[in-house]
C-alpha cells in the first residue's frame, strides 16, 4: 500500500506540499513498525495516555455544555470542536475505551468511574447524533460484551435498553431529525458513481497518490479513498486490515479488550468517516499503532501457550 501510494504520488507530483502530505503516511508506516518492535509495556502506556486524554475530552465536553457555540446550526452538539462529526467520533472512541475499562477493571470504584463516564459520553454521542458513530459504538459494545463480558446477557439487555431510552428521550427534541434512516439517500449514490468513474478511468489499477485528483471527490468514504489514491496498493491495505482483524478475533485475554475494540471501532466508523484514509487525527494515528499492539498481545499469548505446552 505505501509503496504504490508513494510511486503514484511521485509520478503525479504537483508541488512540494504533496511531499509533506506523503511524509505523514511514511511516518504512519514507521509508527507501526517501531511499535510492533517495542517493549510489551508500550500497550500499557498508550492505554493510560488514551484514558488520560479521554477524561480531558469528557471534562471539556461537560464544560462546553450550554454555551452558544456548542450546538451546530443543525442542532447537533459539537462542544468546542466546531464540527459535530469530529466531536462524535472522539466521543465514540473514548466511550469504547471507557466501556472496555469497565469490563476489565476489578476495583469497584474504578468500575463505577468508567461506567458513569461511558454513560455521559453516550449522552453526548446522541446529542451530536452522528449516525455512523451510533452504529459503530453499538456494534463494538455488543462485540465486547459477547467476547469478554462475564455477564454479557444482562449487560447486553441494559445496553440495548439504554439505546432505546435515548431514542425515546431525544426523539422529543425537535431540533434533531432523529427519524432519519442511517442509510437514507443523502447523495451517497452520486458519490459512489463519481468514485466508479474515477476508478474506471484508471482501470481500477492506477492510483492518484497525493494529488488534486485524490481530493476531487469530497467524501468521507475511507475505503474508496484508499482505493482511489493507491490503486493496486489497495491489496496491501486490505491484507494489513484483515490480518489485524483476524488477530483481534483470535485474542481472548481480557487485558487486550481495549485494543481489539478500539481497532474494530475505527474500522467500522471509517465506513462513514475518513479515518483510515488520513493520518491527521487521533483515530487515524491509532489505526497504525493499535494493530502493532494487537500483534504484541497475540505474540505474547502464543509464546505463553507454547511454554505451557513445553
Amino acid at each position: 500500500f505505501f509503496f504504490f501510494f508513494t510511486i503514484f504520488t511521485l509520478f503525479q507530483l504537483n508541488d512540494i506540499s504533496d511531499l509533506f502530505v506523503l511524509s505523514g503516511y511514511i511516518t504512519a508506516l514507521l509508527i507501526f513498525y517501531f511499535s510492533s518492535k517495542s517493549d510489551f509495556n508500550i500497550g500499557f502506556y498508550i492505554k493510560k495516555s488514551l484514558v488520560f486524554l479521554g477524561f480531558i475530552f469528557l471534562l471539556t465536553a461537560i464544560m462546553s455544555f450550554g454555551s452558544g457555540s456548542s450546538v451546530s446550526l443543525k442542532g447537533q452538539y459539537q462542544g468546542y470542536f466546531g464540527n459535530a462529526n469530529t466531536f462524535a467520533g472522539l466521543a465514540g472512541l473514548f466511550f469504547t475505551l471507557f466501556f472496555c475499562q469497565y469490563l476489565q477493571s476489578q476495583k469497584i470504584i474504578s468500575k463505577y468511574l468508567y461506567i458513569v463516564s461511558s454513560f455521559i459520553l453516550l449522552v453526548f454521542i446522541f446529542l451530536a447524533f452522528s449516525r455512523g458513530v451510533i452504529l459503530s459504538v453499538s456494534a463494538v459494545a455488543i462485540f465486547s460484551l459477547f467476547k469478554f463480558g462475564r455477564k454479557f446477557k444482562l449487560l447486553l439487555v441494559l445496553f440495548v435498553g439504554l439505546i432505546g431510552f435515548y431514542y425515546l428521550l431525544f426523539g422529543k427534541i425537535q431540533s434533531l431529525d432523529l427519524n432519519r434512516d442511517v442509510f437514507e439517500d443523502t447523495g451517497r449514490l452520486l458519490i459512489f458513481q463519481e468514485y466508479y468513474i474515477a476508478l474506471s478511468e484508471r482501470l481500477f489499477f492506477f492510483g492518484t497518490g497525493v494529488s488534486i485528483e485524490m481530493g476531487r471527490i469530497k467524501s468521507e468514504l475511507s475505503y474508496l479513498d484508499v482505493w482511489l489514491s493507491s490503486g493496486l496498493g489497495l491489496l496491501g491495505f486490505l491484507l494489513y486490515l484483515f490480518r489485524s482483524l483476524y488477530l483481534s478475533f483470535r485474542l481472548s485475554d481480557v487485558q487486550s479488550i481495549w485494543a481489539t475494540s478500539l481497532f474494530l471501532y475505527i474500522c467500522i466508523s471509517s465506513i462513514f468517516e475518513g479515518y483510515v484514509a488520513n493520518v491527521a487525527s487521533i483515530p487515524s494515528i491509532l489505526f497504525y499503532i493499535i494493530p502493532a499492539i494487537i500483534w504484541m498481545y497475540y505474540r505474547s499469548n502464543r509464546l505463553t501457550l507454547s511454554n505451557r505446552s513445553a
